[in-house]
C-alpha cells in the first residue's frame, strides 16, 4: 500500500494545474503500478510517453515519471538518461524511491548533480508509514552549484494532497551565483581568445574572452580560466552520443564553461545550454588558395588550350593524311606524299596557301582541312584576345569548385576537416589531404605561402588575426570571392544551467548597447574589418612583365614553322637537283 501511496503522490502532482499540458515521460518500471498507469493516461491535462530507461525517446519531456527500489538501478537509470540528445535536464523530475532512507537523500542528490539535473522532487517512505517530498537545493547563495548536502523537506503527501509542491519548489529555489568562481575552459584562438592577458590593454584578451568576462562581472562572478592549444580537438557529439574533445570535460562538470571559437550545431545545441547572440553570424568559412606569381596566372592558359580541341586536330590531320596519302598511291605519285603532308602542317602554323590543279579529290580534302583549320585558329584567338585584354584578378581560382580543375590539394586543420565532413562538403582531392603539416589554421596559412598546389579552408576572422601577424606574407595567399558557411559561435554551458535565461538578456543588452561592435573593431588593434565580412580580392593590370610567357610560347611556335618551312625548302631543293642530274 506504501508503494501506492508514493505513486498516487507522483502522480496528483503531475495532474496539478501547474503542470498543465506537459509532456510526462514515465520511465517504466515493472513495480509501477498499473492504477498509475491507468489514471496518468486517462488524464487529459498531460501527454504521456512510456521509456525504458537505456532507450531514448524522440520528444523533450517535460516532467520525467522514475520508479526505482535501489539506489544502483536508480543511478542506472540517470546514467542512460545522459546519452538521450532529447532528454531534458530543466524538466521536473518526480522520483519514486520506496526503499531509500532520507540519510541516503544526499548521495542521491549528488548522482542527480553529476547529470545537470537540479528541478527535482523526491518521494520516500517516511516512518510514520506516510509519504513525504524532499528536493535539494545546489544553487542558493554559496553553495555555487557544488553543495549536496542541503535537502529540503518540501512536505508530506498527506492522503495525496501534494498540488503546492511544485510551486513551493519554485519559491525555494532561486538561483543565485553571486561571488562565486566559475571554472571555464577555452581554447587559445586568436583573434577571438588569446591565453595571454596582457594588463595595460585590456582588450589583449580576445573577443570572446572579453564579453565572456564583461558578462560574469556584470553577475558578480569570478572567473577562473584554463587554456588548452588550438592543436587540440575541439570536440563533438558522435553517432552514438558520446562527447568527444575538450567538451567532453564541460559534459563531466569538469568545468562550468565553454568558449574559444566553437560553432553552434544541432547535436551540440542538444547536449548543452548555450548563449548565441554575441557574435551570430559574424564570421565566415572561407576558401584560401596561393596568391598567383608570373607562372600561376598564365595557368588558366592550360584551361584556355582544352585537350578535346588539340586531339580533335591531330585526329584531323592524320585523317587527311592518309586520305592524301592513299590519293597519292592510286595516281601513282609517290613521290609527292611527304610535301602535301608538310603543305598541310605548314598550312596550320604559317597560314600556307596552295593551289592544286591536278586532282579534285585531294582539292576537296585540302579544302575541309582548311576549314577546320581556321575554325580552331580562331577559338584560339578569340580566347586568348579576350583572356589577354582582361583585367585579371590574384589569382584566378574564385570557386571552391574550380579547385579540381586546378589540382590543388586540400590542406586542413583538424577542427575544419571535422566540420567539412559532418557538413557533407565535398572535398576537393580528399586523396591528397595533408593533415600532419596543417594541424591548426595558422599552419595551414603557412603551408599555403610555402606552396602552390595547396589550398586550405578557414574562418574570415583567423585568417585577419594571421595577415596581421605576417604582414609579408599575407601579398602571398590569396581569399576567394566564395564564402562557404556562415559561423554562429556560442558560449556552452552545462546542462540545466539555471541562470541562462538571464545571462541570455544580459548579453542580448551588451549586443544592443553597441558593445560588441565596438569590441570587434578592436580586435586585433592594427587590422580593420567590417562586421559584413567577404571574402576579399585585389585587381591587378597585366605588364609587361606579365607578356613574357605568352610572346615565349608565340616565339617558339613560330621558331617550330620556320624549322617545318626549312625542311620543305630542302626537300623541295633536293628534288630538283634529283631532277637535274636525270
Amino acid at each position: 500500500m506504501l508503494t501506492n501511496v508514493l505513486e498516487m503522490c507522483a502522480l496528483e502532482i503531475v495532474l496539478s494545474k501547474t503542470l498543465h499540458g506537459a509532456n510526462v515521460a514515465v520511465i517504466r518500471n515493472n513495480k509501477l503500478e498499473n492504477e498509475f498507469i491507468k489514471k496518468l493516461h486517462e488524464s487529459y491535462n498531460v501527454k504521456m510517453f512510456g521509456k525504458d530507461y537505456n532507450v531514448p525517446l524522440n520528444i523533450t519531456p517535460d516532467v520525467y515519471i522514475v520508479h526505482s527500489d535501489d539506489k544502483n538501478h536508480f543511478e542506472n537509470i540517470i546514467a542512460n538518461l545522459k546519452y538521450d540528445c532529447y532528454r531534458n535536464s530543466n524538466a521536473l523530475f518526480i522520483l519514486v524511491l520506496p526503499n531509500i532512507r532520507e540519510e541516503d537523500l544526499p548521495s542521491i542528490f549528488k548522482i542527480l548533480w553529476s547529470h545537470h539535473v537540479i528541478h527535482v522532487l523526491v518521494t520516500i517512505k517516511d516512518a510514520d508509514e506516510d509519504a513525504s517530498i524532499y528536493s535539494y537545493l545546489p544553487y542558493v547563495a554559496g553553495r555555487c552549484g557544488r553543495d549536496y548536502n542541503h535537502t529540503i523537506k518540501m512536505g508530506q503527501c498527506q492522503g495525496h494532497a501534494a498540488t503546492d509542491v511544485v510551486e513551493k519548489l519554485r519559491v525555494y529555489d532561486k538561483p543565485n551565483l553571486e561571488n562565486c568562481t566559475f571554472n571555464i575552459l577555452a581554447h587559445h584562438y586568436p583573434p577571438l581568445v588569446f591565453s595571454d592577458l596582457n594588463p595595460v590593454d585590456t582588450f589583449a584578451v580576445g573577443i570572446e574572452r572579453y564579453l565572456v568576462q564583461l558578462l560574469l562581472e556584470a553577475e558578480h562572478m569570478s572567473t577562473n580560466f584554463t587554456f588548452v592549444p588550438e592543436i587540440v580537438e575541439f570536440g563533438g557529439i558522435t553517432n552514438n552520443f558520446t562527447v568527444t574533445g575538450i567538451m567532453k570535460k564541460l559534459h563531466e562538470n569538469e568545468v562550468d564553461l565553454l568558449f574559444g571559437g566553437f560553432s553552434l550545431n544541432n547535436r551540440r545545441a542538444l547536449f548543452f545550454d548555450f548563449i548565441s547572440i554575441h557574435l551570430a553570424f559574424e564570421d565566415i568559412f572561407i576558401p584560401v588558395t596561393p596568391n598567383s606569381e608570373l607562372v600561376q596566372r598564365w595557368r588558366i592558359i592550360y584551361m584556355i588550350f582544352e585537350y578535346r580541341v588539340w586531339l580533335l586536330l591531330l585526329v584531323a590531320i592524320l585523317i587527311c593524311s592518309a586520305l592524301l596519302c592513299s590519293i597519292d598511291s592510286l595516281s601513282k605519285c609517290k613521290g609527292n606524299s611527304f610535301s602535301k603532308l608538310l603543305k598541310l602542317f605548314g598550312n596550320a602554323t604559317q597560314n600556307v596557301v596552295f593551289k592544286r590543279r591536278e586532282n579534285l579529290s585531294e582539292n576537296v580534302i585540302i579544302i575541309n582541312w582548311l576549314w577546320f583549320v581556321f575554325l580552331v585558329t580562331c577559338y584560339y584567338n578569340t580566347r586568348l584576345t579576350s583572356y589577354s585584354t582582361y583585367r585579371t584578378y590574384e589569382p584566378q581560382i574564385n570557386e571552391y569548385i574550380s579547385l579540381q580543375k586546378y589540382n590543388l590539394t586540400p590542406c586542413f586543420s583538424r577542427d575544419i576537416m571535422t566540420f567539412l565532413k559532418k557538413s557533407e562538403t565535398p572535398i576537393i582531392h580528399e586523396q591528397y589531404l595533408d593533415m600532419e603539416s596543417c594541424k591548426t589554421a595558422d599552419l595551414a596559412l603557412d603551408e599555403i605561402v610555402k606552396s602552390s598546389s595547396k589550398y586550405t579552408v578557414t574562418i574570415y576572422y583567423k585568417y585577419l588575426w594571421w595577415a596581421a601577424q605576417h604582414p609579408k606574407e599575407k601579398s602571398r595567399v590569396h581569399v576567394m570571392h566564395e564564402n562557404m558557411y556562415k559561423t554562429h559561435y556560442a558560449i556552452f554551458f552545462k546542462r540545466g544551467f539555471p541562470l541562462l535565461q538571464r545571462f541570455v538578456r544580459r548579453m542580448s543588452r551588451i549586443v544592443e548597447c553597441g558593445f560588441v561592435h565596438a569590441i570587434k573593431g578592436r580586435f586585433p588593434n592594427d587590422v580593420r574589418y567590417a562586421s559584413d565580412v567577404s571574402g576579399a580580392f585585389e585587381v591587378r593590370f597585366l605588364t609587361l612583365y606579365d607578356l613574357i610567357l605568352p610572346f615565349s610560347i608565340l616565339a617558339v611556335g613560330h621558331l617550330i614553322a620556320l624549322v617545318v618551312f626549312i625542311i620543305e625548302v630542302l626537300y623541295k631543293t633536293n628534288k630538283i637537283f634529283v631532277m637535274f642530274l636525270h
